[in-house]
């Protein structure tokens, strides 16, 4: 059973974002990567501009703050859907989305949008930084914070 802050931190991801995954593109040898299509995933995007630590512990400039149901591995890309744009459930159920079970895991649940699948992350940002916080005397719950 989610807690109570899992189910909170769920209800207030109302923002949809284009997610590209890093891990399994291919880097044609000069930094150029060809990314598989984007999945769409839930999110919070707090587009505020500040100083962190990347996972090398360099001092970067983030320029949002976005909170996620999901795993979301650093090189990634994330890109917000824009206002206006909807998103509706093509596979499985509303009772599919329980933890980790999208789409981006290769799992039951799939979403597309009226908003055209951009090929590349052209638009998008990359993931810096990554933070998967557990909640307390918890080791199944976590809170999962991207920066980008």
């Amino acid at each position: 059973m989610a807690s109570p802050l899992i189910k909170f931190i769920e209800s207030v991801c109302v923002q949809w974002a284009f997610y590209w995954n890093s891990v399994t593109g291919v880097n044609d040898g000069f930094g150029n990567i060809t990314y598989p299509p984007p999945v769409i995933v839930k999110c919070r995007w707090d587009g505020k501009v500040q100083l962190i630590k990347n996972d090398k512990g360099e001092e970067v400039v983030s320029h949002a703050e976005v909170l996620v149901p999901v795993d979301l591995p650093v090189g990634g890309v994330l890109q917000l859907l824009g206002e206006g744009n909807t998103v509706t459930m093509v596979a499985g159920t509303p009772d599919d989305i329980i933890g980790d079970d999208y789409r981006i895991l290769g799992l039951t649940v799939v979403w597309e949008t009226d908003m055209p699948t951009p090929e590349s992350p052209v638009d998008g940002q990359p993931i810096i930084a990554s933070v998967k916080v557990p909640l307390f005397r918890s080791t199944t719950d976590f809170v999962r914070t991207v920066y980008v």
